[in-house]
């Protein structure tokens, strides 16, 4: 999962120890994305579902940007996916920035205003 918002705009929260929080919608069934692609709600149930499990296990990352390699790098690792939810044909996501790294660099620029997004490009 890259942090990158494909559909909607995303939620920042932040709790009482400052850990940064961002909630939004990840993926969305037979809709064109901004990369002119649309993925069936067959095959995004699928891949949701292995990244559910992921999120189960503890092992559900995501980097800010977009890597040229499959996969993920763990050097630019900036959030830990918490929870992934399909409301309808979407599926919506919450993630823990980590503060640190890549994870502190997304956070500035949410702080600033700027925007950020979700891919699915590693999913």
């Amino acid at each position: 999962m890259i942090l990158l918002v494909e559909y909607s705009e995303a939620k920042v929260r932040s709790d009482k120890k400052g850990c940064c929080y961002v909630e939004g919608c990840i993926a969305k069934a037979d809709f064109k994305n901004r990369n002119n692609r649309v993925y069936p709600e067959s095959v995004l149930s699928e891949a949701m579902q292995e990244l559910s499990e992921k999120v189960k296990g503890g092992n559900a990352y995501g980097m800010l940007g977009h890597s040229p390699n499959p996969g993920i790098e763990h050097d630019k690792i900036s959030h830990v996916i918490q929870s992934v939810k399909q409301e309808g044909k979407s599926w919506n996501a919450r993630v823990q920035l980590i503060p640190e790294g890549a994870g502190k660099i997304a956070q500035a620029i949410l702080e600033s205003g700027g925007k950020l997004g979700f891919s699915t490009k590693s999913v």
